[in-house]
């Protein structure tokens, strides 16, 4: 994706990369440059420099992937949904609990994160029924 859709490539490091460094990626101009930035933004985030995968690197693509087969509505990707930003950023979570539509409730899921250094609790309501499932307050997840 580097080399076919540069733009593309950064927009979906917004989930692990600060304003800064997708801007100095953004400056890249050169197909050459853009390769360098981006093997250089991998590079600085990879936790065992000495090997050569970079799991941090794998673990992130994968759970695009996943985001993108699973968390998908309409003609929006999964990866841009907020189920797919959540599952991208935190990993599979500890616990689901999955509440369908009926006449009384609109359809929501209920993910718990227990294993994190500082537990969280995310909700995600159905508004539309058209499976778009959108994350409510507390957005951060944190259970005070």
């Amino acid at each position: 994706m580097v080399v076919h859709d540069y733009e593309m490539a950064i927009t979906q490091l917004k989930y692990i990369a600060d304003p800064g460094e997708t801007k100095k990626l953004k400056k890249a101009e050169t197909p050459d440059d853009q390769l360098a930035a981006w093997n250089e933004f991998w590079r600085s985030r990879d936790p065992s420099p000495g090997t050569v995968l970079n799991e941090l690197k794998d673990n992130y693509y994968r759970r695009i992937e996943y985001a993108n087969r699973h968390f998908g509505v309409l003609k929006k990707e999964g990866w841009r949904t907020d189920r797919g930003m959540i599952f991208i950023q935190y990993g599979t979570p500890d616990q689901v609990e999955d509440y369908p539509f009926e006449l009384s409730t609109k359809a929501y899921q209920i993910w718990d994160y227990y294993q994190l250094r500082e537990p969280r609790k995310f909700v995600f309501v159905d508004e539309w029924g058209d499976g778009d499932f959108r994350l409510q307050y507390p957005y951060d997840g944190r259970l005070r």
